[in-house]
């Protein structure tokens, strides 16, 4: 019968028989058509195997049950974002948050989004909202750390940086980003060589100085100090080693 069949999947997916679980979860399915829990655990079961469009069928036809069911909801939004649908998982995840604003995985996901869309001001509005349920989330603080400087709120993106360093001491994006603002800010009240150049002394130390953008972050606050040919010499270091190396930009 169909409970016999859905027992069957749900221990096929413990013991990561997952191709079998979908067998037995489609057998359940045809007894019950109308079971929404099981063609979830069918569409979760998808998802763990990176089939995204095989998963999104089925949740569809959650939706097509139960149009408000907010855990359909969530796992279309994810496949979506895993197949790069950006417009519609954020229309999903908006509509979670609408009906349940205490989602937070789904509101940081929503900020994600936001990101990859280049909607700044709404992504840091939706990371600061999940830091009011999550104030010690190192991710989230490097996240506004990332976008706050670029709609310029360089001084927010500071303290939060900060707050990663203080969660998390040898975080090197995080101390990489700080010491560049500290260094390169226009406004001089915000700018702070000393601390600029210990926290790329810190990078260029673990990372053995061969890191170029270590190296460039060291440049650049040793400029800020007025110690100019000491700056050109990592300068030029890191420039010789990006000619060897193909390094992805942070700044």
């Amino acid at each position: 019968d169909e409970g016999a069949y859905a027992d069957l999947a749900r221990a096929q997916v413990r013991q990561g028989q997952h191709r079998q679980a979908i067998a037995s979860y489609e057998a359940a399915l045809r007894i019950n058509p109308a079971d929404t829990q099981l063609h979830e655990e069918l569409a979760e079961t998808w998802m763990r195997l990176g089939q995204w469009r095989n998963a999104l069928a089925v949740i569809d036809r959650v939706l097509q049950l139960d149009p408000t069911r907010l855990s359909a909801l969530i796992r279309r939004a994810e496949c979506f974002m895993q197949l790069r649908q950006f417009p519609q998982a954020i229309h999903d995840f908006e509509r979670v948050l609408a009906a349940d604003p205490s989602q937070t995985t789904s509101r940081f996901n929503l900020a994600s989004l936001y990101l990859a869309s280049d909607r700044l001001a709404d992504a840091a509005a939706q990371y600061r909202l999940v830091l009011e349920r999550m104030p010690d989330a190192a991710d989230v603080h490097m996240q506004l750390g990332k976008v706050l400087p670029l709609i310029g709120q360089p001084r927010e993106a500071i303290q939060h940086l900060e707050q990663v360093l203080t969660l998390q001491s040898d975080h090197p994006e995080a101390m990489m980003r700080l010491s560049w603002l500290l260094s390169t800010q226009p406004d001089a009240a915000i700018r702070d060589g000393e601390r600029a150049a210990q926290l790329a002394m810190q990078i260029c130390e673990k990372q053995s100085y061969r890191h170029p953008l270590g190296l460039d972050a060291l440049a650049a606050a040793l400029a800020e100090l007025g110690r100019f040919e000491e700056a050109l010499q990592w300068a030029r270091q890191a420039e010789q080693i990006l000619r060897v190396h193909d390094v992805r930009e942070v700044r």
